[in-house]
Protein backbone atom coordinates (compact mmCIF):
# COMPACT_ATOMS: atom_id res chain seq x y z
CA UNK A 1 0.00 0.00 0.00
CA UNK A 2 1.49 3.49 -0.87
CA UNK A 3 1.06 6.67 1.80
CA UNK A 4 2.22 10.19 0.72
CA UNK A 5 5.39 10.98 -0.05
CA UNK A 6 7.35 12.61 2.32
CA UNK A 7 10.23 14.65 1.07
CA UNK A 8 12.71 16.26 4.26
CA UNK A 9 14.30 19.62 3.22
CA UNK A 10 17.48 20.12 5.28
CA UNK A 11 17.27 24.18 4.12
CA UNK A 12 14.42 24.57 6.32
CA UNK A 13 14.26 21.87 8.39
CA UNK A 14 10.75 19.81 7.79
CA UNK A 15 9.17 17.48 5.45
CA UNK A 16 6.57 18.28 3.43
CA UNK A 17 4.16 16.40 0.63
CA UNK A 18 5.31 15.90 -2.80
CA UNK A 19 2.89 17.37 -5.53
CA UNK A 20 4.03 16.69 -9.24
CA UNK A 21 1.28 17.96 -12.21
CA UNK A 22 -0.84 19.38 -9.14
CA UNK A 23 -1.10 15.80 -7.84
CA UNK A 24 0.62 14.42 -4.14
CA UNK A 25 2.44 11.76 -4.82
CA UNK A 26 2.60 8.70 -3.45
CA UNK A 27 5.27 6.04 -2.80
CA UNK A 28 7.13 4.29 0.49
CA UNK A 29 5.22 3.73 3.51
CA UNK A 30 8.27 2.69 5.48
CA UNK A 31 9.96 6.04 4.55
CA UNK A 32 6.93 7.92 4.88
CA UNK A 33 6.93 6.23 8.80
CA UNK A 34 10.86 6.57 9.61
CA UNK A 35 10.71 10.31 8.63
CA UNK A 36 7.75 10.83 10.95
CA UNK A 37 9.22 8.61 13.70
CA UNK A 38 12.33 11.06 13.40
CA UNK A 39 11.08 14.28 13.04
CA UNK A 40 8.12 14.70 14.97
CA UNK A 41 9.19 15.53 18.66
CA UNK A 42 7.66 13.70 21.56
CA UNK A 43 5.15 15.34 23.68
CA UNK A 44 6.20 14.37 26.70
CA UNK A 45 9.71 16.06 26.49
CA UNK A 46 10.71 18.00 29.49
CA UNK A 47 10.66 21.81 27.94
CA UNK A 48 8.12 23.60 25.81
CA UNK A 49 5.09 22.38 23.37
CA UNK A 50 6.51 19.91 21.16
CA UNK A 51 4.70 16.95 20.15
CA UNK A 52 1.97 15.96 17.59
CA UNK A 53 -1.30 17.14 19.23
CA UNK A 54 -2.97 13.63 18.67
CA UNK A 55 -1.02 12.14 21.65
CA UNK A 56 -2.60 14.16 24.13
CA UNK A 57 -5.58 11.85 24.13
CA UNK A 58 -3.13 8.96 23.85
CA UNK A 59 -2.84 5.68 26.15
CA UNK A 60 -0.82 3.64 24.27
CA UNK A 61 2.36 5.74 24.06
CA UNK A 62 4.25 8.58 22.71
CA UNK A 63 4.76 9.40 18.77
CA UNK A 64 8.20 11.05 17.54
CA UNK A 65 11.27 10.81 18.64
CA UNK A 66 13.23 12.65 21.92
CA UNK A 67 15.99 14.23 18.76
CA UNK A 68 15.32 17.80 20.65
CA UNK A 69 16.99 16.56 24.03
CA UNK A 70 20.43 16.12 22.01
CA UNK A 71 20.58 19.37 21.23
CA UNK A 72 20.66 20.92 25.05
CA UNK A 73 22.49 18.23 26.72
CA UNK A 74 25.84 17.87 27.66
CA UNK A 75 28.43 14.59 26.52
CA UNK A 76 31.70 14.09 27.93
CA UNK A 77 32.28 12.57 25.49
CA UNK A 78 32.00 11.36 21.19
CA UNK A 79 31.04 7.89 22.12
CA UNK A 80 28.41 8.81 24.85
CA UNK A 81 26.58 11.19 22.07
CA UNK A 82 26.57 8.34 19.64
CA UNK A 83 25.53 5.83 22.45
CA UNK A 84 22.17 8.31 22.98
CA UNK A 85 22.05 9.41 19.55
CA UNK A 86 21.20 5.37 18.88
CA UNK A 87 19.10 4.74 21.79
CA UNK A 88 17.05 7.65 20.49
CA UNK A 89 16.63 6.75 17.20
CA UNK A 90 16.06 3.14 18.38
CA UNK A 91 13.21 4.10 20.47
CA UNK A 92 11.25 6.28 18.29
CA UNK A 93 11.39 3.51 15.23
CA UNK A 94 10.03 0.67 18.45
CA UNK A 95 6.47 0.96 17.21
CA UNK A 96 7.37 -0.39 13.68
CA UNK A 97 8.88 -3.84 14.97
CA UNK A 98 6.18 -3.84 18.11
CA UNK A 99 3.17 -3.77 14.90
CA UNK A 100 5.32 -6.06 12.73
CA UNK A 101 5.76 -4.00 9.88
CA UNK A 102 9.69 -4.01 10.53
CA UNK A 103 11.47 -6.82 12.24
CA UNK A 104 14.64 -5.53 12.95
CA UNK A 105 16.35 -2.20 13.00
CA UNK A 106 20.64 -2.08 13.06
CA UNK A 107 21.40 1.75 13.44
CA UNK A 108 25.19 3.13 12.86
CA UNK A 109 26.17 6.21 13.53
CA UNK A 110 29.42 7.64 13.48
CA UNK A 111 31.38 11.27 13.90
CA UNK A 112 32.79 12.51 10.37
CA UNK A 113 34.09 15.75 11.70
CA UNK A 114 33.78 17.29 14.92
CA UNK A 115 30.21 18.75 14.20
CA UNK A 116 28.56 16.23 11.51
CA UNK A 117 26.95 12.85 12.62
CA UNK A 118 26.41 10.00 10.27
CA UNK A 119 23.64 7.74 10.77
CA UNK A 120 22.84 4.79 8.53
CA UNK A 121 19.20 3.03 9.71
CA UNK A 122 18.99 -0.31 8.15
CA UNK A 123 15.45 -1.21 8.58
CA UNK A 124 14.79 -5.57 8.46
CA UNK A 125 11.35 -6.57 7.43
CA UNK A 126 9.30 -9.31 8.02
CA UNK A 127 9.97 -10.56 4.20
CA UNK A 128 13.67 -10.81 5.09
CA UNK A 129 14.34 -7.76 2.49
CA UNK A 130 15.84 -4.51 3.59
CA UNK A 131 15.78 -0.90 2.67
CA UNK A 132 18.45 1.93 4.37
CA UNK A 133 18.14 5.22 5.29
CA UNK A 134 20.51 8.07 5.20
CA UNK A 135 19.57 10.83 7.61
CA UNK A 136 23.24 12.21 7.87
CA UNK A 137 22.53 15.74 7.26
CA UNK A 138 20.13 15.95 10.04
CA UNK A 139 22.15 15.42 12.50
CA UNK A 140 24.79 18.43 12.08
CA UNK A 141 22.71 20.63 14.13
CA UNK A 142 23.18 18.26 17.13
CA UNK A 143 26.59 19.20 18.41
CA UNK A 144 28.70 21.98 18.03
Amino acid sequence: MADVTLQWNPTIGYADWVISNSTIQTGDDLETAVILSLFTFRRDLPYGFYGWWGDYYSTTGQTGSRLPEMIRAYYNSEASLILRLNDIIQEALQWLIDTNVVASFTISSNFVQRSVVTSLITAYKPDSTKQTFDFSWAWSQLVS
